[in-house]
């Protein structure tokens, strides 16, 4: 309750904020620029969003909660410090979305043309995190041995295991830009909103049976289902499930390259 009071806090300062220097930025005018009409308009239109971001952050950190209830305080600082490697990941499809958005929109008018695009985008995001897994499989063990004490021998079994919500997480970053772009805001909150609730059960369910492990099982399920299966209950999204079963082909992404050089 108090992390997400504070989020929240943090959320309402900023907006104080921005309102309170926003205007003396823009020489010679007023606040009669700003219009009410056109920002509860906004506001309306863009809280579900707001509600979403906690919903995701719920998602992503109840299992730190859990884990400090059902286990103990080593084996969730080796979680958080797995964790903490992991996520140092998630700006990639951020970045990719960023990149490729343009070509996306300019292709709007044109399905198929933008169908390759997106299937390319997927397919780049999904084996990009394979490609991070393999490194962790490769030299996770070894940097884990440099970096931390002899008390997170167990890191790497961990840290491995969590690297494969990489893939599912950058597939749905992308496919979640995609529906705010079609304005589907509420949809994105019900991703959101469902991934934190599975992600719950499935922890209360495995974690007395399974510790660590049974906890990254609930993470990679509760992305899987919140960011793949749940594209099939939206009929202006269902495509998009496909797309993303297409991308474990990687030809794609040279189709998508090759887009990009027209």
């Amino acid at each position: 309750f108090y992390i997400v009071l504070i989020y929240l806090l943090e959320i309402i300062f900023l907006s104080v904020y921005f309102l309170y220097f926003f205007p003396k930025v823009l020489k010679n005018k007023s606040w009669r620029l700003i219009s009410v009409e056109y920002s509860q308009k906004l506001l309306l239109s863009s809280y579900p969003l707001a509600l979403g971001t906690i919903a995701i952050y719920l998602q992503t950190n109840i299992d730190r909660y859990l884990i400090n209830q059902y286990l103990s305080l080593e084996q969730l600082g080796i979680y958080a410090a797995s964790f903490m490697l992991i996520s140092g990941f998630h700006f990639l499809p951020q970045l990719m979305s960023s990149t490729f958005m343009p070509m996306i929109i300019k292709y709007k008018n044109q399905k198929a043309m933008q169908n390759s695009v997106l299937s390319g985008l997927y397919s780049l995001s999904f084996w990009s995190g394979i490609f991070i897994c393999f490194l962790f499989y490769l030299f996770g063990e070894t940097f884990i041995n440099l970096v931390f004490s002899e008390d997170f021998t167990n890191l790497s079994t961990i840290v491995l295991l969590h690297s494969f919500t990489l893939p599912i997480i950058f597939i749905g970053s992308i496919s979640n830009a995609l529906i705010i772009s079609k304005n589907l805001v509420w949809f994105s909150l019900l991703r959101a909103v469902i991934g934190a609730f599975l992600n719950v059960i499935l922890n209360l369910y495995l974690i007395s049976s399974y510790g660590l492990i049974g906890v990254v099982i609930a993470a990679i399920s509760a992305q899987i289902a919140s960011n793949l299966f749940l594209d099939l209950l939206h009929i202006e999204i269902r495509q998009q499930f496909f797309m993303k079963l297409k991308s474990l082909n990687p030809l794609f992404i040279h189709k998508l390259i090759a887009i990009r050089k027209q």
